[in-house]
């Protein structure tokens, strides 16, 4: 039988109530939570009030068992779908660290070393704004229609990327590529479990899971790899390049195998693209919804990527965009919360009784934390290597082998924790955190010699295995903290907040760098030689012995401190584990 949530049995607000209905939902254990704050249409069914999940879970009745069988694909299909999916979120997944090695590289190449964090960022940022949006959109006008759109944009892009010639060009193109990788994600989590039987969710779910284990793992060996050369200016761009024919097989597997109405091909006929192009589909959208959620993400981000750097903390221009950043914000849930209590044709873009769910409120501030922390560790630490150590992108991709190791590692003790030792998901989260602000800090005391330590290894393995621990279990715990109709958007919102944490942790991050390095080095260097320093990190090979030392220095202490603020995020996962308090937690168990 599968695994499910324990019913502690304490009386609250949670308490699970036995239906008798059979349930798709229930039979996996996905918990369905009732809100009462919302008036109810006169034609809305009650859901299954299971706050907590039934000790016994059975698969009852034909119901169950037409509904799996109705958007399972087999045979040929299904394997040519879960390698094109697969593939896809190897791609999407791959393009957030692959530069991490490359920066340097790329920043050289089209001398903007001040901008280079945006190369991250804007990618991450787009892909963070349209998770939800693509798994809202994808409801609506089919999923096949989606997965060729974002999967096509995305490889559009990357060639663009790949024949930029300034950074201006790049930066824009990686906006529009952040956005078919993050519908390529949200598209991942949002189709294999349609197209498997739910007795076997948990094994594809992992399979998604080892997929992002190993786009982290290979992006930044693969970045080092195709920069190993300083001196060739054009190896860089094949990094975005290469995504072309890798995308295009995925392209040519869905186009080929998946089919035209799916999850719905066994119950209607093949419907042409035109057919779902429909205006009373269209008026399903929530245009205002999603114009205040990307306006806020965009806002908010750019007003940390440019306050203490090219604009002051307290300029006008720095204050404005946060300050219209957080009145979208709040308009935001205002119209989110609107949507979800009226009548309306569109469908909210976050409804809102997951806003008002404190376990969802929990795994989504969880997932942002760790983002920030994992992803920024990341993508510094080979920077940190090259300009402090004087690495070449291939040993600063080499050296970070054991996080990368690790965080996939971390997930799987994760997984045995929960799953096989029916470890409550809150003592598991509260343990993951500490490993996480411990590692985090020993790196943050780093030393500026050019020979690297072995100990940063092991600050490294002790750092990951908290963060891959943090991250599976909070994504295991979506099933049971949406109900059915929400798990795209669970699934999604997750993974949202997850990147946006990374985009935030990235902007902030790099601001604590730039304005260390402007603070301490203006006053020994000439403008034009700091000005060269943050346009490239290379002209340190100019840069005469002596000299060179210090700014080794600074830079070694710039990244020091941002290892401490990545601990501050990695302690605030530990204060979100409060949202998952009930008297007697609950657990994954054995029927």
């Amino acid at each position: 039988m599968p695994h499910q949530a324990e019913d502690s049995g304490a009386h609250n607000s949670d308490q699970i109530t036995d239906h008798e209905s059979p349930s798709i939902a229930t039979t996996v254990g996905i918990a369905e939570f009732r809100d009462e704050t919302r008036p109810r249409k006169s034609d809305e069914k009650l859901p299954v009030d299971t706050g907590r999940i039934a000790d016994k879970i059975e698969v009852k009745g034909q119901l169950e068992e037409q509904a799996l069988i109705d958007s399972t694909l087999e045979g040929w299909r299904f394997q040519f779908v879960n390698l094109a999916m697969c593939l896809s979120l190897f791609l999407s997944q791959l393009e957030a660290t692959i530069v991490s090695t490359s920066l340097v590289s790329i920043t050289s190449s089209l001398r903007a070393f001040s901008k280079s964090s945006w190369v991250v960022s804007v990618y991450l940022l787009t892909y963070t704004g349209f998770l939800i949006i693509i798994a809202k959109l994808s409801d609506i006008f089919g999923r096949k229609n989606f997965i060729v759109l974002v999967l096509g944009s995305f490889v559009a892009f990357s060639i663009g990327c790949g024949f930029s010639n300034d950074m201006t060009t790049l930066i824009v193109l990686r906006a529009f590529q952040g956005i078919g990788g993050g519908g390529m994600y949200a598209m991942a989590f949002i189709v294999l479990p349609e197209m498997v039987p739910i007795s076997k969710y948990a094994l594809y779910t992992a399979i998604l899971a080892s997929t992002i284990a190993l786009a982290g793992l290979s992006g930044p060996l693969i970045g080092g790899a195709v920069n190993r050369n300083h001196d060739d200016t054009f190896a860089w761009r094949w990094i975005f390049l290469l995504n072309g024919p890798a995308g295009g097989v995925a392209l040519a597997l869905v186009l080929l195998a998946m089919p035209s109405n799916f999850p719905n091909h066994r119950k209607e006929s093949p419907r042409k693209f035109g057919a779902v192009l429909t205006v009373e589909n269209f008026k399903r959208i929530d245009v205002i919804g999603l114009l205040l959620l990307l306006g806020a993400s965009i806002l908010f981000v750019t007003a940390l990527e440019e306050g203490g750097t090219r604009y002051s903390w307290h300029s006008v221009i720095t204050l404005s965009l946060l300050i219209i950043s957080l009145v979208l914000w709040v308009l935001f849930l205002t119209w989110e919360w609107y949507q979800s209590n009226h009548e309306t044709k569109q469908e909210p873009v976050f409804p809102w009784r997951l806003a008002t769910n404190r376990f969802a409120a929990g795994v989504f501030l969880n997932s942002f934390f760790t983002g920030a922390a994992m992803t920024t560790v990341i993508i510094n630490l080979p920077q940190r290597f090259q300009v402090v150590n004087g690495n070449s992108p291939l040993e600063a991709g080499c050296r970070l082998l054991a996080l990368t190791i690790s965080i996939p590692f971390g997930s799987f003790i994760g997984g045995v924790l929960v799953q096989k030792l029916c470890v409550p998901f809150m003592w598991v989260l509260m343990g993951f955190a500490p490993l996480q602000i411990a590692g985090l800090v020993l790196l943050g005391f780093s030393s500026s010699n050019k020979d690297i330590p072995s100990a940063i290894y092991g600050y490294q393995v002790v750092a990951g295995l908290g963060l891959g621990g943090s991250l599976g279990v909070s994504i295991m715990m979506i099933p049971f903290i949406a109900t059915k109709q929400d798990m795209a958007v669970g699934m999604s919102g997750a993974g949202q907040f997850r990147a946006l944490g990374g985009s935030i942790g990235i902007a902030i991050s790099t601001n604590v760098l730039n304005k260390h390095i402007t603070s301490t080095l203006s006053s020994i260097l000439s403008p034009i030689q700091l000005n060269e320093l943050l346009q490239s990190a290379e002209v340190l090979a100019e840069f005469p012995p002596r000299l060179l030392t210090i700014t080794r220095q600074a830079y070694s202490d710039a990244y020091n401190t941002q290892m401490f603020v990545l601990a501050a995020f990695s302690a605030a996962t530990l204060m979100t584990t409060v949202l998952f308090w009930e008297k007697t937690p609950r657990r994954m168990t054995k029927s």
